[in-house]
């Protein structure tokens, strides 16, 4: 899904105006991009953005995944449990 398709869902879900959802979005994008510039982590409730020193070694899972690389230090996605589970869920269920 792409990012105008789930800026629809959401605003559809919600009853928010389109507007309303990409003006969140957009700030929800600069708190994560304020606090990997501090070095700092941003939890969402399903995910996690989390800034790992380079130096330190990294734990790479199939299901974290690197974003975002620069001098000496990476952004890691770590998914929900729920989230792994739902991805995983056999859709006969």
């Amino acid at each position: 899904m792409n990012k105008r398709k789930l800026f629809r869902k959401i605003s559809k879900l919600t009853g928010e105006p389109k507007s309303s959802v990409s003006i969140v979005f957009v700030a929800l994008k600069q708190i994560v991009e304020q606090n990997a510039a501090n070095g700092e982590s941003t939890s969402v409730g399903f995910i996690k953005f989390k800034v790992i020193d380079r130096q330190i070694g990294l734990r790479k899972s199939a299901l974290d995944q690197l974003v975002a690389s620069q001098a000496g230090a990476v952004v890691e996605v770590v998914v929900s449990k729920e989230l792994r589970e739902a991805a995983f869920k056999d859709p006969g269920m």
